[in-house]
């Protein structure tokens, strides 16, 4: 009787723990996700700014699919056509940007994929935040508040021209040059809540693409520089939405967030917390043929895509016998193979993919010593592990 009752507790732990880690919040290394804080630039936290009542919200809430592996039943009309994906080969001089120094003062440094070549591209007191390169990789783009407010600015790669885009009073963030190059999508809270805009990349025709009274986050771009990719979030839930890149068709897709795009074009993947556990789950851009990818426990977050589209990498926290263990992990996007590939010390690692699939980039804490984070490397291949510099987290050259 002891024993059914010790494992109905375990059991129940395991059950719960997903839904207490997602409202408990992130730790403060998760610096290059979407959002702004009141005080400092941060791509992490949202912080709800007040704005003028607003009748209705313009998004109405979406019924969820049920979660379940099934074959494409779109009537919405073709999918997109997969765009190419590219093929690149990763040698050591390839580039990363990183974010380093103090929580609330970080610098952007470049450093090769075999851990030479440190240079530091800014300089001073100010929190700079690296949101992403260029398409041609000759520039980055990142947020800064070194004005007094959060700014989007670029600078080239040996230091030269750094130049604020937006110089706005209000906080602008989560930066993502379109891959034609013609534009940068950014968030601002200027108009009292987080909507999107898009911009020249000179700074210039800025347009505002969503007035709403919910919050926008999460941006990124279709391959072919046509949609967006967001986050709407209310008080009560978070929804996939896609739109064309003139602001136009605003669909809502799925409850969900952290949503990321296949390299093809055609099918998101994103988190949600469902029937008590947080999981991953894929959908197509029309918001159907949901799949649902991991379905084990723990709370799994921080997705991203292998260049081929076929198998996708993400961070996971599970408890075992009341103790939690952390790890990174590799599935393929049909929920198979579900494999390990290295355990960490902490939870929440942001993960990248190195444009060749060879390589995993995670910033987070050291797997030499759980006390200070790192941005570190793993070879998928033979498993080798390498810690490119202290740091937060790491942005692959294109």
């Amino acid at each position: 009787m002891w024993i059914k009752c010790f494992m109905g507790t375990v059991m129940a732990i395991i059950w719960l723990l997903p839904a207490a880690c997602t409202t408990a919040g992130s730790p403060p290394m998760r610096d290059d996700k979407d959002g702004q804080t009141a005080n400092q630039i941060s791509d992490t936290s949202q912080t709800i700014f007040t704005s003028a009542p607003v009748s209705e919200p313009s998004i109405t809430p979406i019924d969820l699919p049920t979660a379940t592996v099934t074959s494409p039943t779109s009537t919405a009309g073709p999918l997109p056509t997969p765009f190419p994906i590219a093929t690149a080969s990763i040698s050591p001089a390839r580039r990363i940007a990183i974010n380093k120094g103090d929580l609330d003062a970080q610098d952007i440094y470049l450093i090769r994929a075999n851990g030479t070549g440190m240079v530091q591209l800014t300089h001073g007191p100010a929190n700079d935040k690296v949101s992403g390169w260029s398409p041609d990789g000759t520039q980055i783009v990142f947020t800064s508040d070194r004005g007094g407010n959060g700014d989007i600015y670029t600078i080239h790669l040996d230091g030269s021209n750094l130049t604020n885009l937006t110089n706005h009073p209000a906080h602008d963030a989560s930066a993502r040059w379109s891959p034609d190059g013609s534009q940068i999508a950014f968030t601002s809270n200027r108009h009292g809540t987080w909507d999107i805009y898009v911009m020249q990349p000179d700074g210039s025709a800025v347009m505002r693409l969503t007035e709403t009274p919910e919050r926008e986050v999460g941006v990124s771009w279709t391959p072919d520089s046509t949609r967006l990719i967001f986050t709407t979030k209310t008080e009560t839930e978070s929804i996939i939405t896609i739109m064309n890149a003139d602001g136009t068709e605003v669909t809502p897709l799925e409850h969900g967030e952290a949503a990321t795009l296949s390299p093809d074009g055609t099918r998101i993947a994103f988190t949600d917390l469902r029937d008590g556990r947080n999981d991953i789950y894929t959908v197509n851009v029309h918001g159907t043929d949901l799949t649902k990818v991991t379905d084990s426990g723990g709370v799994n977050s921080s997705a991203a895509w292998s260049p081929d589209g076929t198998q996708l990498v993400f961070s996971r926290t599970t408890s075992v016998f009341l103790h939690l263990e952390y790890g990174i992990y590799i599935v393929n996007v049909d929920g198979s193979l579900l494999e390990e590939i290295v355990t960490t010390p902490q939870s929440d690692y942001i993960v990248r993919w190195s444009p060749d699939g060879a390589y995993v980039l995670f910033g987070g804490r050291s797997l030499q010593d759980g006390n200070r984070f790192a941005v570190q490397l793993l070879e998928l291949e033979t498993r080798d592990y390498r810690e490119l510099s202290p740091g937060w987290t790491g942005i692959w050259a294109p």
